[in-house]
C-alpha cells in the first residue's frame, strides 16, 4: 500500500509525468495545439477590436508571429514521423523513410562510442565485483536460494542424461586414469604413511584376532579334518582332541603376548616385512612390473568393468533420493559451501582482487570481441519493425519533448514578432 501511495505521489508531482508515455504524448500534443488555437483566437479578437483599442496592434503582432512559429514547428515535428496533412511533401516522413539508415547509424554509434575496450574497462573499474559477489554469497538467504534452485533443477538434469553414455563415459575415464597411474609407488607411499604412525601394527592385531575367531568358528570342521588325518591310535588315545586344544591354546597365548608386548618379535618381523614391501613397491622394477600386471588384470576383468558402470547408477539413485526427499543433505552441504565461499572471499582481499581482475578482463574481452555483434542488435531489431511500429515507438519516447518544441516555438515566435513590430513602430516604419 505504501509503495502504491509513493508511486501515486511521484506521478502527481510536477514534471514527473504519468507512467504511460502515450498519455503524456497526448497531453503535451493537446497543450501545443491548444496554444496554437488560443493564438488564433486572440489574433482574430485583436484584429476585431483594434480600431477601438489601438494598443491591441501589439497583441495582434505577437499572436500573428506566434501562429507562424507554431505552424512552422508543427510542420517540422510532424515531418519527422509522417507526411503533414498526408501530403507527400519532399523530405517529410523522415524516420519511416530512413528506418534502415537510422538503425545502422545507431548501431555504429554504439559500437564506436560505447563498446570499445577502454570505455568498458573504465566503466568496469568502478565496480567492485569481488565484494559484491562475496557479500551476496555470504548472505544465508542468498546461499539458500542458490542451493534450493540447484537441488530443484538436479532431478530434471539427471533424468535428461543418457544413462548408457554416462555409464560408458565414467567406466572408460576411470579405467583410463587407473591404467595411466602407477599403483606400486602409490601403494608404497600409503604403506610408508601407515608405518610412520605405527598404524600397521593395528592391522596385525586385527588380523590375529580375526584368525582366532575364524578357527573358533570352524572348530568342528577343523577337529573333523584332524580326526580324519590321524591314525586309530591317536583316536583311541584322544590325541587328536588334545592336539587341537593345544593349537588353540598356543595361538590364543601368542595373540595375547603380541597384543601386550609392543616390542614382540612377531611385531618386529611384521614391521620389517611391511617396510621391505613398501620399499620394493617404490624402488624394485620387478615388483612394480608385477603390480602393474595385477592392476591390468583386475581392470580388464568383466566384473570390475561392471562394478565401474554400476557406480553411475548408485550415484544417480543417491542424488535423486536426496534431492527429492523431504530434507536434502546435499542442499545443506551446498548452502554451507556457498556461504563459506562468500566468507572466504570477504576475508581475503587478494583473492577478491584476483576475482575482480579476472571478471573485468573477461567481460571487457567478451564485449570487445563481440562488440560488432552486440551493436548489430540495434539495426537487426529495427529491420524487423515495420515503418509504423518504429515511428510509433520513437514518437512515444521523444514525442512529448518535441511537442514542447512546438510550445516554445509558439512563444518565442510571438516574442520575436512583438519585438520586430515594436522596433518598427519605434523607428517610424
Amino acid at each position: 500500500m505504501q509503495v502504491v501511495q509513493q508511486r501515486k505521489a511521484a506521478k502527481d508531482r510536477p514534471g514527473t509525468g504519468s507512467a504511460n508515455p502515450r498519455v503524456d504524448l497526448r497531453r503535451s500534443r493537446a497543450i501545443a495545439t491548444g496554444l496554437l488555437a488560443a493564438m488564433a483566437a486572440l489574433f482574430l479578437a485583436a484584429g476585431h477590436f483594434q480600431p477601438a483599442y489601438p494598443w491591441l496592434a501589439y497583441l495582434r503582432a505577437f499572436t500573428e508571429a506566434a501562429m507562424v512559429g507554431a505552424l512552422a514547428d508543427w510542420f517540422a515535428v510532424t515531418a519527422l514521423f509522417r507526411h503533414p496533412l498526408g501530403l507527400p511533401i519532399p523530405h517529410t516522413a523522415v524516420i519511416p523513410r530512413n528506418k534502415e539508415r537510422i538503425g545502422d547509424s545507431l548501431g555504429k554509434f554504439v559500437e564506436e562510442h560505447f563498446l570499445p575496450a577502454e570505455v568498458i574497462r573504465a566503466r568496469l573499474a568502478g565496480i567492485d565485483f569481488g565484494e559484491l559477489i562475496a557479500r551476496w554469497l555470504a548472505d544465508p538467504a542468498h546461499a539458500d536460494i542458490l542451493a534450493t534452485q540447484a537441488i530443484r533443477l538436479l532431478p530434471a538434469f539427471l533424468r535428461s542424461l543418457d544413462d548408457d553414455r554416462v555409464r560408458a563415459f565414467l567406466r572408460d575415464k576411470i579405467t583410463e586414469r587407473l591404467a595411466a597411474a602407477e599403483v606400486a609407488p602409490l601403494t608404497g607411499d600409503i604403506l610408508v604413511a601407515l608405518t610412520a604412525g605405527n598404524r600397521h601394527q593395528q592391522l596385525l592385531d586385527a588380523g590375529l584376532r580375526h584368525l582366532v575367531a575364524i578357527i573358533a568358528e570352524k572348530e568342528a570342521l577343523i577337529r573333523q579334518r584332524i580326526r580324519d588325518s590321524t591314525g586309530w591310535l591317536w583316536k583311541r588315545l584322544n590325541l587328536d582332541e588334545r592336539a587341537f586344544n593345544g593349537i588353540m591354546t598356543a595361538l590364543e597365548d601368542l595373540v595375547q603376548e603380541v597384543e601386550e608386548d609392543a616390542g614382540h618379535e612377531l611385531r618386529q618381523r611384521f614391521d620389517r616385512t611391511v617396510q621391505d614391501f613398501a620399499r620394493n613397491l617404490k624402488e624394485s622394477p620387478d615388483t612394480r612390473r608385477r603390480a602393474e600386471a595385477i592392476k591390468k588384470e583386475i581392470l580388464g576383468n568383466p566384473a570390475c568393468q561392471r562394478a565401474l558402470e554400476d557406480l553411475w547408477e548408485d550415484l544417480r539413485r543417491h542424488l535423486l533420493a536426496d534431492a527429492e526427499g523431504p530434507s536434502s543433505e546435499i542442499r545443506e552441504h551446498l548452502q554451507a559451501a556457498i556461504r563459506h565461499l562468500g566468507e572466504t572471499l570477504l576475508a581475503d582481499p587478494s583473492l577478491r582482487d584476483d576475482l575482480d581482475s579476472w571478471l573485468r578482463e573477461a567481460i571487457a574481452g567478451l564485449l570487445e570481441s563481440r562488440r560488432r555483434e552486440v551493436a548489430r542488435l540495434i539495426p537487426d531489431t529495427m529491420r524487423t519493425w515495420d515503418a509504423d511500429t518504429m515511428t510509433e515507438r520513437l514518437e512515444l519516447q521523444v514525442g512529448k519533448d518535441l511537442q514542447f518544441i512546438r510550445i516554445n516555438g509558439t512563444l518565442v515566435g510571438g516574442l520575436v514578432g512583438l519585438g520586430i513590430y515594436a522596433l518598427s513602430r519605434f523607428m517610424g516604419f
